[in-house]
C-alpha cells in the first residue's frame, strides 16, 4: 500500500472513491481516494494478494534489529514490573495534533534508544477491550514519537524527557502544560506526506494485545526526514515494514491546515 497525504484532513464526513486498477489472479490492484470539502486529501494504491495461500520461494534471513531492542516481557509489561521500560501516556486535548496517540498505551525504554535515529516502543491500546488486527497496521503504522526531539537538547518530548516525565508522573498534570499549550510545546510537528506498508504476516483473526516498533531516520535535512518502520509481534516476529516521508515544520509556524487557508499551498 502507498499512500499520499495531499492535503490536511480534518474530523468528520469524508467520501471515499474506490476504483479497481487491475483485476488478476494473483494480485490485484485498487486506486482509492478521499475527498473532503470537494478537494482530493489523500490518495492510494493498494495491492492485495491471498496471503493464506503458502506458495513460492522462502528462505529465512534471520532478519535481526540491529542495534538489538532492551528485552520486555509483555506480561511484565502488562503488570508494570518490567525493569527497562517505562510506560508512557498522551494526555488527551481536543484541540491537539497529537490526539491519535491518546488511544494507546507506549512503553519506551528506561535507558534511552540505543541510538538518537531510533524511536522503540511497546505500544498497546488505551481501551482495554480494543486490540490490533491486520486492518488497523495502517494507522498504527505512523503512530510513534518522533525522533527529531532526541536532537533537541531543550525538548521534553525526547526519549529521555518522556522516561523523566513518566517517572515523575508528570503525564496526569496539566494536560494544557503537556500539549504545548503552556510550558512542554514539541520543538516541531511532523506532518506526513508519503507512506508505504507492506504487511508480512497476519494477525490472528482474534487480534493480539501487544505490538513493538521501531522507527528509524536515515537522514533529517532542510526540514524534511524519512523513517523506516518496523513492526514486530511479541515473539519478534515480523509484521509490517513501512516507509514514510515527513516534514518538520517548526512548532512556531503553526497548523498546517491554517498555513494552507493563508498561503492557498504548501
Amino acid at each position: 500500500m502507498h499512500i499520499m497525504f495531499l492535503r490536511p484532513v480534518t474530523a468528520g464526513k469524508a467520501e471515499l472513491d474506490v476504483k479497481d486498477s487491475k483485476l488478476g489472479p494473483g494480485v490485484s490492484t485498487t486506486h482509492v481516494t478521499l475527498s473532503q470539502g470537494g478537494k482530493e486529501r489523500v490518495a492510494a494504491y493498494v495491492s492485495n494478494m491471498n496471503m493464506h495461500a503458502k506458495h513460492g520461494a522462502s528462505y529465512d534471513t534471520n532478519y535481526r534489529l540491529v542495534p538489538a531492542a532492551a528485552p520486555a516481557d509483555v506480561l511484565k509489561l502488562s503488570s508494570g514490573s518490567e525493569s527497562q521500560w517505562i510506560k508512557w501516556t498522551f494526555p488527551w486535548h481536543a484541540k491537539s495534533f497529537l490526539k491519535p496517540y491518546t488511544h494507546f498505551h507506549f512503553y519506551i525504554p528506561i535507558n534511552g534508544p540505543p541510538h538518537p535515529s531510533l524511536t522503540d516502543v511497546w505500544i498497546t491500546p488505551e481501551n482495554a477491550d480494543d486490540v490490533f488486527t491486520t486492518e488497523t497496521l495502517g494507522s498504527i503504522a505512523d503512530i510513534w514519537p518522533r525522533m527529531v526531539e532526541n536532537y533537541c537538547p531543550k525538548s521534553e518530548w525526547k526519549t529521555t524527557s518522556l522516561v523523566s516525565r513518566a517517572l515523575r508522573g508528570t503525564q496526569t498534570s496539566s494536560i494544557d502544560a503537556d500539549f504545548g499549550f503552556g510550558r512542554h510545546p514539541q520543538a516541531f510537528w511532523y506532518p506526513t506526506l508519503s507512506m508505504t506498508l507492506e504487511i508480512k504476516k497476519l494477525l490472528p483473526p482474534q487480534g493480539v494485545k501487544w505490538l513493538f516498533m521501531r522507527a528509524q531516520a536515515k537522514e533529517i535535512k532542510n526540514g524534511r526526514m524519512d523513517a523506516e518502520v518496523t513492526i514486530l509481534d511479541e515473539n519478534s516476529e515480523l509484521v509490517a515494514l513501512s516507509h514514510h516521508v515527513c516534514l518538520v515544520i517548526d512548532n512556531a509556524d503553526g497548523p498546517l491546515e491554517k498555513r494552507e487557508r493563508k498561503d492557498g499551498k504548501l
